[in-house]
């Protein structure tokens, strides 16, 4: 449940922006140190956002950065520095900062079959970087005057650059929204050119395509096509993908790239072999209608006919009948004391009904309904609860019913406060998180057979087939390595 998305300025740079596409000859307001200088001021707080960097014994995050480092080495920068990380995060992304700050999450790793697709994400992202398309997008506002409005009262910074100092203001303004076409397809020819320089077969790139699709049709059907797209952030920082990649990979074979080009699987399924798949302990882990966090040490269960989401900064459930239930934790400075905070400071607005204090597995709370009014969704009816897990540990939730519902939903609400509860020292050392096993097949395996073995709930088959990139008629072979999930 810690946070793992950025905060506006670091989700826009994440996405890395942009309008046209007309090359590094155009940054003429900012200069590759102020890049450089943006980089660094974000990074840390990018990798804390997104849930860390994901560590492990096969230290897989020093493998994409050494893939990385070759990357750059086969591009115009070859000799810069740029730093790769590899995100802990579920997450199915990749992205760049400006200055050589590069990221992937184990989420898209995950997704991955061989060294080269993970070489071809690099290579766009280095693309991004070497492009410079982040300072061309700040550049095109100024001089363009599409940020007159929100620049005004930046000019005169001590730099000179006020659009460098201030970027978190742009990227508030909805201006730093994503890479103009010219520049994703900029990308795209350099990436595949980095990776074709590198010994990597461009024609990778078209194969992690067709898993993110996939992956996006299975996530709509596991959600009943209800929803916020977990691909949502990948599609929206990369649009027309497909169609831009595979223009890239016909230019570049036009030019001699790829023919007997490595793929390097075999090496790829080792590495990743072990890596946490889905949620991590830093997150919190989802089990059915279960949610347990064994680092906060709580846990509790969602009414029946609900499905789990862990969010950034909350995990969320939806309901049947546009219900919702939202759970996150009070700030450090909330009183300590659950009807107070929830009376004076949480909903100290609000016309709260029937206040009364409850007791939940030892744990005092207190909770009260209320009718809200929303913008998107009209008006709604509300139950707010606060729990107190330990001293100075509040946790709040939201439960949401269109108006006139919450009588139809408070059963399983009420029963969903009473199950909150803290988790002892063995319970929580005893929760562990799903990974990504490579096994051999044996003679008399089917997608179907191993389908079967992986330990997820929803949709094991289809979720294998989407792991290994089996297209709907691909058959397996005595020998092959392919990918499950497992304890």
């Amino acid at each position: 449940m810690p946070a793992r998305r950025a905060g506006a300025l670091a989700v826009a740079l994440a996405v890395c922006v942009g309008l046209a596409g007309s090359g590094p000859a155009r940054a003429q307001f900012v200069s590759e140190a102020d890049e450089a200088r943006i980089g660094a001021e974000e990074h840390s707080k990018m990798v804390r956002q997104f849930g860390g960097a994901y560590e492990d014994e096969k230290q897989t995050g020093f493998y994409v950065a050494r893939l990385g480092a070759r990357i750059v080495q086969n591009s115009e920068r070859a000799g810069r520095s740029f730093i790769f990380t590899l995100l802990d995060s579920r997450d199915v992304n990749a992205f760049a900062l400006p200055g050589g700050y590069v990221y992937v999450t184990r989420g898209i790793l995950a997704l991955m079959n061989t060294e080269a697709e993970l070489a071809g994400v690099l290579g766009h992202e280095v693309g991004h970087v070497v492009a410079r398309h982040t300072a061309q997008r700040i550049n095109r506002a100024v001089t363009t005057n599409l940020v007159t409005g929100v620049l005004g009262g930046l000019l005169g910074a001590a730099l000179g650059v006020p659009e460098v100092a201030q970027l978190g203001q742009l990227v508030g303004a909805g201006l730093l929204a994503q890479y103009s076409q010219d520049q994703e397809f900029e990308a795209d020819e350099l990436g595949v050119r980095y990776m074709s320089k590198a010994g990597y077969n461009p024609l990778a790139q078209a194969d992690l395509l067709s898993s993110l699709s996939r992956e996006s049709e299975l996530a709509r059907a596991v959600a009943g096509n209800t929803g916020r797209d977990p691909l949502e952030d990948f599609f929206a920082s990369h649009p027309n993908t497909l169609e831009r990649v595979q223009r890239a990979i016909a230019e570049a074979k036009e030019a001699g790239a790829g023919g007997g080009a490595d793929y390097g699987r075999e090496a790829f399924l080792a590495q990743i072999d072990g890596m946490v798949f889905g949620d991590s302990a830093e997150h919190g882990f989802i089990r059915g209608r279960i949610f347990a966090h064994p680092k906060l040490r709580f846990s509790f269960a969602a009414p029946g006919g609900f499905r789990l989401l862990n969010r950034a900064d909350a995990v969320l459930a939806r309901g049947p009948g546009e219900a919702l239930i939202k759970l996150d934790h009070a700030p450090r400075s909330a009183s300590g004391d659950p009807m107070i905070y929830l009376t004076r400071e949480w909903a100290a607005q609000a016309n709260l009904q029937s206040l009364r204090h409850f007791e939940a597995n030892g744990l005092a709370g207190a909770t009260g309904i209320t009718r809200i009014q929303n913008q998107q969704l009209g008006t709604r009816d509300a139950r707010l609860a606060v729990l107190r897990l330990a001293p100075g540990q509040l946790y709040r939730f939201l439960f949401v019913t269109p108006a006139g519902q919450l009588a139809r939903f408070d059963r399983g609400f009420e029963a969903t406060l009473l199950s909150f509860r803290a988790l002892g020292s063995a319970e929580a050392a005893a929760l562990k998180p799903l990974r990504v096993r490579v096994v051999t097949v044996r003679p008399g395996d089917t997608i179907d057979s191993l389908g079967r073995r992986m330990a997820v709930e929803d949709y094991p088959v289809e979720r294998f087939r989407v792991l290994n990139a089996l297209d709907g008629d691909a058959g397996l072979r005595a020998g092959d390595k392919v990918k499950l999930v497992g304890e």
